[in-house]
């Protein structure tokens, strides 16, 4: 088996083409190996499927040389670093991309070299850790069929790496929350399910207070630790079993709360808005803005029955929108919408946080 045919067959039977990051295995002479799906997507040169040599250099407009010591450093490395390289083909014009880069060493293979655009540490090690268990659980079960209790346990071990993957595919890496992704598939889960037992829901629509100009005074990578720290707090503060907090995208981040009406969600968001001003991050982008704060929009309803999923967040995000136009640094409320019908107080769920106002 050459080389390359392994680092292909690798990935194929690898978590890699889940990811939505591109991946690139390359050689340390420089020759293109594998490449994820997001990667081909990203990259038409790597679509053709008649060009079986490809370069690195191929895709780059760093010169061979440079691209070379650049190659050789990351193959001896042993943990992943970040790097900058410049691609030719995204979107048809040349496109600088931050990526993180490191050694990869399989018994049986040359010296490797995985570059991913995007930053994650542990990148390389987890997906090597679910990889190898993965095939470790796969060769015991061809191993052990004749045994209906050791197919059982290693179905179920099988399952729990599984999850833990999608786990992985669906987190923000930056923030840890879940991603874009997630959040759309969970509002309509949680929409449905409000619409069948009849329960509210609401939706709240985050956005830090100034942002651009903050990365504009203080750099991308204080950016970048400051949207880790904003999300911790969401994430400390939206406690509640079944609530979910998600990355939007940007400075952007929403939550959704199941069996909660506007007062409460309003509260939940108030309480996001103290636990951010706690951090005390100085800002000084803009005269007035000591610190970072954040505007959140909230929305919450009765699901009705022909009603599109996305109408809450649709309000909420009119609701952020008057928040920041307002200012920032406050919550705004929309009107809710559909009047949900009287409950016994059993039936309404209380945000976890804290016991909210008697009048909202």
């Amino acid at each position: 088996m050459n080389g390359s045919y392994a680092v292909q067959n690798m990935l194929a039977h690898s978590a890699l083409d889940l990811l939505p990051e591109e991946v690139l295995i390359v050689s340390r002479c420089g020759r293109v190996l594998a490449a994820n799906r997001a990667a081909r997507r990203s990259l038409p040169q790597l679509a053709d499927a008649s060009r079986q040599t490809l370069a690195l250099a191929d895709l780059c407009t760093q010169n061979e040389l440079q691209l070379a010591r650049w190659l050789h450093e990351r193959a001896r490395a042993s943990n992943m670093a970040p790097g900058r390289l410049e691609f030719t083909g995204l979107g048809g014009r040349y496109t600088s991309v931050e990526v993180d880069a490191g050694g990869l060493n399989l018994p049986g293979l040359p010296e490797l070299v995985v570059i991913r655009f995007r930053r994650e540490a542990i990148f390389v090690r987890r997906i090597l850790q679910l990889h190898k268990r993965i095939e470790t659980l796969n060769t015991e079960l061809t191993q052990t069929r004749n045994s209906t209790l050791r197919l059982r346990q290693l179905q179920r071990g099988l399952k729990s790496s599984n999850r833990r993957l999608r786990d992985l595919v669906s987190r923000d890496a930056l923030t840890g929350l879940y991603n874009r992704r997630r959040f759309d598939s969970a509002l309509v889960e949680y929409w449905l399910q409000a619409q069948r037992q009849q329960q509210p829901l609401a939706v709240v629509m985050i956005d830090i207070d100034a942002f651009k100009a903050f990365n504009d005074r203080h750099g991308h990578p204080a950016g970048d630790r400051c949207l880790k720290r904003v999300a911790q707090a969401i994430a400390d503060t939206v406690r509640s079993e079944g609530d979910l907090a998600a990355r939007y995208g940007g400075e952007e981040f929403v939550l959704l709360l199941p069996e909660t009406r506007l007062h409460g969600a309003a509260y939940v968001a108030e309480r996001v808005l103290a636990a951010v001003r706690q951090l005390a991050i100085p800002h000084g982008g803009l005269p007035g803005i000591a610190q970072v704060s954040i505007s959140a929009g909230v929305a919450a309803g009765l699901p009705g029955q022909d009603a599109p999923a996305n109408e809450l967040l649709e309000a909420a995000d009119a609701a952020l929108y008057r928040a920041k136009r307002s200012g920032g640094n406050r919550v705004a409320r929309a009107t809710p919408t559909r009047s949900p019908a009287p409950a016994h107080p059993q039936h309404l769920r209380i945000p976890a946080v804290a016991k909210p106002p008697s009048h909202p």
